[in-house]
């Protein structure tokens, strides 16, 4: 498993899976595009990551796929997934300044608890803007802007 690894300044296009697959610990993935990928646009996994900046456009499956804990995900822009924006099983992570548009599924899916959404949007999301399964009190939000909002 790979640590303190930096994946900066790429782009992606039409890959037969995953955009970006993150595992491990300790990693920066920064101001990366991707576009058109077979299943996620970015795929993290491991915990204590730096994800910033990135635009993930269209991938056929979800935007972000956060299974990592304790990590940062800011100032991303994820347009067009054909399921989620960001689904969230990971636990004790930050989620700030990101916004997702037009996800054919939930603009954020959060089953992970302890996790802290800031300043955050989705919209035109099919299913919902924010999908909360982990249930009430589990997970802390802070001014966002989500115009549907289901929290279990």
């Amino acid at each position: 498993t790979s640590t303190n690894c930096t994946v900066e300044k790429n782009k992606i296009s039409r890959s037969g899976g995953d955009g970006l697959s993150i595992r491990g610990q300790n990693h920066t993935v920064h101001k990366n595009t991707t576009k058109k990928d077979k299943d996620d646009a970015l795929d993290l996994e491991g915990n204590n990551h730096t994800v910033t900046n990135n635009k993930l456009i269209k991938p056929s499956d979800d935007g972000a796929d956060v299974d990592a804990d304790g990590s940062t995900c800011r100032g991303n822009a994820i347009v067009g997934p054909g399921e989620d924006g960001f689904d969230v099983d990971g636990d004790n992570n930050l989620f700030e300044n990101n916004s997702v548009v037009r996800a054919k599924d939930v603009g954020f899916d959060v089953d992970g608890s302890g996790n802290t959404f800031r300043n955050n949007s989705a919209k035109k999301s099919r299913v919902g803007d924010l999908v909360d399964d982990a249930g009430v009190g589990s997970n802390t939000y802070e001014n966002n802007k989500f115009k549907t909002v289901d929290i279990r």
